[in-house]
């Protein structure tokens, strides 16, 4: 990548205040394509035996992105966690690691769903209240997208 590259990724990462870029060195993978078969340990059994087999890496440096703040908590979006999910297996990442991908991707959804549901119930309970602000109350519909809240029991149609 160029550096002008760099400085757009940078904006779009949010480079300096959420996220740092930083080198890193990464190992590549470049010896023969494990036959895994019932017998054998399969991937967990290669991560074992990498000093004894070096010869089959190659480094390559590598731009990474981490975040500046962690405690803000930054969740990745669901589709972009399963890029990592589907890339850690594709690429027999160590086991450990795409559990814990899959294991936050689950608290994230179960975190967004909750809130979903949060904000349905809270639109239920304004609905059945009928305390709606007066430029509310004066509108024929509202919402955005797949979601038009009518007030009315029957489902509206476009």
């Amino acid at each position: 990548m160029s550096e002008e590259d760099l400085k757009t990724l940078d904006k779009y990462e949010g480079h300096p205040s959420i996220y740092r870029r930083k080198s890193e060195i990464v190992m590549i993978y470049k010896g023969p394509i494990l036959d895994i078969d019932d017998k054998s340990n399969g991937v967990d059994e290669s991560i074992t035996n990498f000093k004894n087999n070096l010869d089959r890496y190659e480094s390559l440096e590598v731009e990474v992105y981490e975040v500046v703040n962690k405690e803000m908590n930054l969740f990745p979006k669901l589709n972009y966690l399963n890029k990592l999910q589907d890339a850690a297996f594709e690429y027999a990442f160590p086991k450990e690691y795409q559990v814990g991908l899959y294991k936050f991707g689950l608290n994230v959804y179960n975190k967004k769903l909750e809130k979903t549901f949060d904000t349905l119930l809270d639109f239920q309970t304004l609905l059945e209240s009928k305390n709606f602000p007066n430029e509310v109350k004066n509108q024929e519909e509202w919402g955005g997208a797949n979601l038009v809240i009518t007030g009315k029991n029957r489902e509206r149609s476009n």
